[in-house]
């Protein structure tokens, strides 16, 4: 995944020779092999975890579970945080692997895709994937198109055609095409490739498959900052007692409550009593707070968490409509 890819400045033309992938090549135009995945084998460990200690809780955790390293001032077991830890990281991460790798699947199955490529005068079968911009492409009923396409000819009257684009606007009524002139009169259903991959314009309304925060995350990492707030005015609190009262009553029990060899001072003494308290008192913010359950969701929508909506948009408002009519009065003239 290409964290840090250049954005390339957009194009005002762009030249083309149909079949022909020599000339065409020097533009260096984008492959058609389109890619919505997040992850990889090398990538997800150290990506995914990235992402999920974005989360405020998991962060705090893992704080927590450093000093409770620390002997001097832990009187808990590293044990009683890094196994829920882990166990939330876990479950989080099979999840979003799960998820890609149906993204996976879902890229695979475009690209490998077959089309009727014309290569050298003869139409051969081809992948999608290795569609390039400039190859002329013959498409029959009711095939897939994975690349944007200029219609040259069809096989119907005055070279139009029908299609779907359900998969880019949403809409499953038919659109008419029509070829352009010149090329109109050559029968069959042939299109040229225009824009590969991540030009064509699905691809460029999808974007690029990224980490989502709903409301309700943002929410839940101001709760646990102020929650954790409060946890560190009360180890304050709690501290400057602890060295007023080492201060003035302690120092009176050293044989009986000697300081540890590294505690020379009441001011220190107080120092990793407040370490001491913050690991204490973290059960104040519950991790299981971050553990959701996400249901299954229809095609075409993200299986991240969506959370409560707050807008809807629609440019189909005839859809949504009721046409049923009411009469609310007659009048006869007898």
């Amino acid at each position: 995944m290409a964290l840090c890819a250049k954005k390339r400045p957009p194009e005002e033309e762009r030249r083309a020779r149909a079949n022909d992938r020599e000339y065409n090549e020097k533009f260096q135009y984008a492959s058609n092999c389109i890619k919505t995945s997040k992850y990889n084998i090398l990538t997800f460990l150290p990506v995914n975890l990235f992402e999920q200690f974005q989360e405020v809780a998991n962060t705090y955790f893992l704080f927590l579970l450093i000093l409770q390293l620390i002997p001097q001032i832990s009187s808990l077991s590293w044990f009683t945080t890094i196994v829920p830890l882990v166990l939330v990281l876990t479950i989080t991460a099979v999840k979003d692997a799960t998820d890609d790798y149906f993204r996976h699947k879902s890229d695979n199955q475009v690209n490998n895709r077959q089309s009727q490529v014309l290569i050298n005068g003869i139409l051969q079968q081809e992948q999608w994937m290795n569609v390039c911009v400039g190859d002329i492409i013959k498409l029959e009923n009711n095939q897939f198109v994975a690349a944007d396409l200029l219609l040259l000819s069809s096989s119907e009257p005055h070279g139009l055609c029908y299609i779907e684009t359900a998969e880019l606007d949403g809409e499953t009524n038919m659109k008419v095409r029509q070829a352009i002139p010149v090329t109109s009169e050559l029968g069959d259903i042939s299109k040229l490739a225009k824009f590969d991959g991540p030009d064509t314009k699905l691809m460029q309304n999808s974007g690029r498959t990224k980490f989502k925060r709903t409301s309700i995350d943002r929410l839940m990492n101001t709760l646990v900052l102020w929650i954790f707030g409060f946890l560190v005015c009360m180890g304050v609190i709690l501290a400057i007692g602890n060295a007023i009262w080492e201060h003035e009553v302690g120092t009176r029990f050293q044989v009986y409550l000697p300081w540890d060899e590294a505690v020379d001072s009441a001011f220190f003494s107080g120092f990793l009593s407040f370490w001491s308290y913050i690991i204490i008192l973290n059960t104040v913010v519950p991790i299981s707070l971050y553990v959701r359950y996400v249901p299954s969701l229809p095609r075409g929508l993200s299986r991240e968490p969506g959370g409560p909506i707050a807008l809807f948009f629609s440019m189909k408002m005839k859809s949504l409509r009721s046409n049923l009519k009411s009469s609310s009065s007659c009048t006869v003239n007898v």
